[in-house]
């Protein structure tokens, strides 16, 4: 379930980093809106893996945690819920900056290639 999240996430970053030579995390600033479809494919894949419902991602930690609860690992439980919580935080910040902080310089917008590659994963 979390490959399939982290498939996607890989795909729409790896497109954006061959078309527009991203290679730091700042260089995304404006993305959500100039490519709204990537900035869009992005957020969905963050989430997922930060584990928030109902997207795949939650559905994974659910099943680890309730396996190890189970299986009597409590203060493993505790410490995949620290580190959940820790990367959940993370995955926030560069939202933030795909979405609420402006760009440095002018951005381009999303050529119809952009699109088409990224429509397949819908």
């Amino acid at each position: 379930m979390m490959a399939n999240s982290k498939s996607l996430l890989t795909g729409s970053v790896n497109r954006s980093v061959n078309t527009s030579s991203i290679q730091f995390i700042d260089q995304l600033k404006g993305k959500g809106k100039s490519n709204p479809l990537l900035g869009l494919s992005l957020a969905i894949c963050l989430f997922s893996m930060a584990g928030i419902p109902p997207l795949i991602g939650f559905f994974a930690k659910q099943m680890v945690l309730y396996s190890s609860t189970h299986g009597g690992y409590y203060f493993l439980s505790i410490i995949a819920i620290l580190v959940s919580v820790i990367s959940a935080s993370y995955y926030l910040k560069i939202l933030r900056v795909i979405y609420f902080d402006t760009p440095d310089q002018f951005t381009e917008t999303v050529s119809t290639d952009n699109t088409r590659i990224l429509s397949r994963y819908y």
